[in-house]
């Protein structure tokens, strides 16, 4: 099968596990490939416009998720989609955004600080 007769789906799943050694080698030794790779399958499947992005960006943002160490599921981590301007054209971009549960999550794994906790600003 080339990759017009794939589903997008399908091709990404696919450049997911192409990219699982260099992925494998970012994460860390808590975080099993499978789960970030489940994550972030999952992730995509919630939000299909992720698909409508341009590719390379979809994954140098997991690579990214994968380098901090967290898990790109909306409460550690998320995918966010933005228009970025090429040349005269609009171009769908995803990046990575780290949410409060995964900064919180890392400042613990630090090991520089006793107690941490987020609230609510209004």
């Amino acid at each position: 099968m080339d990759n017009q007769q794939l589903a997008p789906i399908e091709m990404f799943r696919r450049d997911l596990q192409k990219e699982g050694s260099r992925l494998k080698a970012s994460l860390p030794a808590h975080l099993p490939l499978e789960r970030f790779q489940r994550a972030a399958m999952i992730a995509v499947e919630n939000n299909m416009d992720l698909l409508a992005c341009e590719p390379q960006s979809l994954m140098t943002s997991l690579s990214r998720c994968a380098q901090d160490g967290l898990v790109p599921d909306n409460r550690e981590a998320a995918m966010v989609i933005f228009n970025t301007k090429s040349g005269n054209n609009w171009v769908k971009k995803a990046q990575y955004m780290p949410m409060v549960d995964g900064v919180l999550k890392r400042a613990r794994q630090s090991g520089e600080i006793s107690t941490i906790t987020a609230r609510a600003v209004y």
